[in-house]
């Protein structure tokens, strides 16, 4: 889908206007969950209409410590084209058996993420054709002071950059 190029020139914006950065909340779903996913992504990069999750289903927050959690969103060139190597990454300072099994399930699903910026905007990050995956690492510390926790990461490759989400 090829879209016709225009001026970086920032419309509707005033300098010296904060850009907040990082993430306030990450909330995922499996994506079995999904009953209806929005066809259209308008041409702002946003999706308008509700993601339908099946009937008792809701989006799972995850639970992260506070400055801990970042998204990228890396283009890169193959033979086969463009793609977007995207990562969600936060750190939990839990090392809990219940923790632990649920890392464990998750390693073994795909997954949609919806996250939430500390500017109130809304990503979508993966779809069900480009599911994210999970995977976590757990550090034990070696001293008292040292963090002892699972560092956790949603990845996968997109077609396109992550919409915003407004519904």
């Amino acid at each position: 889908m090829s879209k016709e190029l225009t001026s970086m020139d920032i419309e509707n914006t005033q300098c010296g206007v904060p850009n907040i950065p990082g993430i306030k909340k990450i909330e995922y779903i499996p994506v079995k969950w999904i009953e209806l996913w929005p066809e259209f992504i308008d041409t702002n990069n946003t999706i308008t209409t509700p993601i339908q999750l099946i009937a008792g289903k809701n989006w799972l927050l995850a639970s992260f410590s506070t400055k801990t959690s970042k998204y990228i969103e890396k283009l890169k060139s193959n033979n086969k084209g463009l793609k977007y190597e995207s990562s969600i990454t936060a750190f939990i300072s839990l090392d809990t058996p219940k923790i632990s099994e649920l890392f464990n399930s998750m390693a073994r699903n795909q997954f949609i993420v919806k996250l939430t910026d500390k500017n109130n905007l809304v990503r979508i990050v993966g779809t069900p054709i480009t599911p994210l995956s999970f995977s976590s690492d757990l550090s034990t510390g070696k001293k008292g002071g040292d963090t002892k926790g699972y560092s956790y990461t949603f990845f996968g490759d997109l077609f396109d950059k992550a919409p915003f989400y407004i519904f």
